[in-house]
């Protein structure tokens, strides 16, 4: 085992990183300018709100009544976001200049529920009403959720909008998303694209349950999508971020993370090795190799040779990210 590297993850900084999409800054520039809000907006920092009692339709007429405005602008940036041939990039970039922007949040939830009520067709507006949909899940806002909601039950038999739901709604993050969710999960226990898209939701619950399926399961195609969705609900990246770490919840849940994956690493597969190491890499809590030690020792020869395979390609790849 090359334990020189695995100590050396615990002082390495940063994971993998995220290369992010390449996207078109003209047309990012133009539709953001048409918002009047910055192209690349960070999430601000706002109360805990609560999801609203009132109809969606009652709240979107009062936005709409406040701010008629908004609601144009937001309607014009669509238009010209969805303009021209599909490209895969337009989620992203949809995505991107909605982003943060709070004073978007009703026509996004217009546009969703206008979108669970048609879905698009057209392959550009598909990817535009992907980007609507992230959009308003990383605004963490709790009344976007029965839109969300109502939303990912018409989604049901399309994996990616099921995904991009299920992360929508596990970016909100709260207790309600949460329970949602698990239930979801336990509801679709064999649908791939609602435990894709958990990742996003970065709360102890949520990993305990990754962890949790991971250590059972015996799809090895299921296993893949446990472990890097595990990655992302620990990601070291991720846990930077202030609106993440506001929950107070990053110790448990990477602790649990790491937990499973180095359970799972005993007995996986080469494909499966190479997927737990990129994770634990990720996520690089400092105990990291404490741990790996502590299980190798009392291991079966079978699982310390899993374990030594995992070792060698986070070496390799914490080599590769100092050069």
């Amino acid at each position: 085992m090359e334990g020189d590297g695995v100590r050396g993850l615990a002082r390495w900084r940063g994971g993998l990183g995220f290369r992010g999409v390449s996207s078109s800054r003209a047309l990012l520039t133009g539709v953001g300018l048409a918002l009047a809000l910055p192209v690349a907006a960070a999430p601000s920092s706002v109360p805990p709100r609560t999801a609203t009692s009132f109809p969606i339709s009652v709240e979107i007429a009062a936005a709409r009544s406040r701010d008629p405005a908004s609601f144009e602008r937001f309607r014009a940036a669509r238009r010209k976001l969805a303009d021209g041939e599909a490209d895969p990039r337009r989620a992203a970039q949809t995505a991107l200049v909605f982003r943060g922007s709070g004073g978007a949040l009703w026509p996004l939830v217009e546009a969703v529920e206008e979108a669970t009520s048609a879905p698009a067709t057209r392959r550009a507006d598909v990817e535009v009403e992907l980007g609507v949909v992230e959009a308003l899940g990383s605004a963490r806002d709790p009344r976007a959720l029965p839109a969300l909601t109502n939303w990912l039950t018409r989604c049901r038999g399309d994996p990616r909008r099921t995904r991009a739901g299920v992360a929508a709604i596990g970016r909100i993050g709260d207790d309600a998303a949460v329970d949602l969710l698990l239930a979801l999960a336990d509801e679709r226990p064999d649908d791939a694209a609602v435990f894709a898209g958990l990742g996003e939701c970065r709360r102890a619950r949520v990993a305990e349950r990754l962890g949790r399926d991971l250590r059972v399961t015996s799809d090895p195609a299921q296993a893949r999508i446990l472990v890097r969705s595990l990655r992302d609900v620990a990601s070291a990246r991720v846990w930077s971020t202030r609106a993440v770490r506001e929950s107070g919840e990053g110790e448990a849940v990477r602790t649990v993370a790491v937990g499973a994956l180095l359970d799972a690493a005993g007995f996986a597969t080469p494909a499966l090795c190479n997927d737990i190491a990129m994770a634990l890499v990720a996520i690089d809590h400092p105990s990291t190799a404490r741990w790996f030690a502590e299980l190798r020792a009392r291991g079966t020869t079978a699982e310390r040779s899993a374990l030594d395979a995992v070792a060698g390609t986070m070496a390799r790849l914490a080599r590769l990210a100092r050069h």
